[in-house]
């Protein structure tokens, strides 16, 4: 990936659909469809409904049946898959460059095209309900579902993606028709693309195979998150060791000091083993295993947290860690060593990951679905070589107080 040269090409379609490409000299390329909708957009009778319709998009067409969606990527070498978050649903591919057009075929079908079959529909029920077990079994990850429902409870934000075994039972064909008529809206999609193409075949396809779809605009408007709520909770659980998330309401997506929460985030725990906690807490003290400090955000709101496992007993240690790092950036700045450090750290990282293409095309359409543009790796990376340790100061006074953080323990 080239961060000087990555150049964009847009366009839109009448009835509202979107297309974003980043040319490349790849034999493969990758695209996808980027829908603005997720589990906030259920009604409290839907609840795991956008992440069924996700799986229920593979299992039969107007044109297909269920195996024939899968071969007709799989066949030429190419993969397909989707997943669904609380404000998004993605669908996307990686093929040879020679089968593009195919591509953009399919990925209309599935998107406009799903008939839902009822036999289909119950099959695909229990495998959801499968993986709901699958997921009730691993504390590591249940315990970031159980927090965001506790700390937003007043909001479907909160709501876990899956579902409950109850509301997933409940839905019926005429359901899943129902959101998707009032959810799947062409004003609300994007097509992302990276590979090496002409962008006029991109718009020819897109123009036969989704601008002759009907316009469809959004009505419904999404209820404004609005606050969180002060919680310490725990939780008995039959583990061997104790989970605990820390956290606080953060900023949205769109919010000018994101790129700086995201900084301190990775100075406190992000991947890397010389993170301040993972220094303090696992090489000095042997506390835990694995720390991590991560920003999720949303369009109107956003999630800091802290997660870490550690014996039972080491709880109370492992939080007063967390309280002292949080005092030690909210009492002195950075330096100018460790502003240079964490700068580096963090713009090697982004531009590492945007060497993988995929990734690349769905945060392409994920801008583009929200700002109707999208930034150049180098865009990135100059804002966060521009964030100074005044900033880290101040984003660090806002937030990392420990009396407003919220806790949750697995015990």
């Amino acid at each position: 990936m080239n961060l000087v040269k990555s150049t964009f090409f847009t366009h839109q379609f009448k009835n509202g659909v979107r297309l974003i490409h980043l040319p490349s000299t790849s034999s493969v390329a990758h695209c996808g469809v980027v829908i603005n909708t997720g589990t906030r957009d259920e009604l409290p009778n839907e609840h795991g409904m956008a992440h069924l319709l996700e799986h229920m998009a593979f299992k039969g067409t107007k044109n297909r049946k269920a195996f024939h969606i899968i071969g007709r990527i799989e066949d030429v070498g190419g993969e397909i898959d989707a997943y669904t978050t609380k404000e998004l649903t993605c669908f996307y591919t990686s093929f040879l460059n020679r089968h593009y057009k195919r591509t953009f075929e399919l990925l209309a079908d599935i998107t406009f095209n799903a008939v839902y079959p009822e036999r289909e529909l119950e099959k695909e029920k229990n495998v959801v309900l499968e993986e709901i077990q699958m997921y009730n079994d691993s504390p590591s990850e249940l315990i970031f579902d159980d927090f965001e429902e506790a700390l937003f409870s007043h909001h479907p934000i909160g709501r876990n993606i899956l579902g409950t075994p109850e509301s997933v039972k409940a839905i019926n064909r005429e359901d899943i028709r129902n959101f998707r008529s009032r959810m799947y809206n062409t004003d609300q999609m994007v097509i992302c693309s990276v590979g090496n193409i002409k962008p006029e075949h991109l718009v020819k396809w897109g123009e036969y195979y989704f601008e002759s779809q009907p316009e469809s605009i959004r009505e419904v408007r999404r209820t404004a998150v609005g606050g969180s709520k002060l919680f310490s909770t725990t939780v008995d659980k039959d583990t061997n060791q104790a989970h605990c998330i820390t956290g606080i309401e953060a900023y949205h997506h769109a919010h000018q000091k994101r790129y700086t929460l995201r900084l301190i985030a990775n100075m406190l725990a992000g991947p890397a083993m010389n993170t301040r906690l993972n220094r303090d807490m696992r090489e000095n003290k042997g506390l835990v295993y694995h720390v991590e400090a991560f920003y999720a955000a949303y369009s109107d709101s956003g999630l800091l947290g802290i997660y870490f496992g550690t014996d039972k007993a080491k709880v109370d240690r492992s939080l007063a860690a967390i309280a002292r790092a949080f005092k030690k950036l909210r009492e002195h700045k950075p330096g100018t060593l460790q502003m240079s450090r964490a700068r580096n750290q963090l713009m090697g990282q982004i531009a590492i990951a945007s060497e993988n293409s995929s990734n690349r095309m769905l945060a392409m359409g994920k801008n583009m679905l929200f700002f109707n543009t999208s930034n150049t790796t180098k865009e990135i990376i100059d804002r966060i070589d521009r964030i100074t340790a005044d900033d880290v100061w101040e984003v660090s006074n806002e937030l990392l107080h420990p009396d407003k953080f919220s806790t949750l323990i697995y015990k």
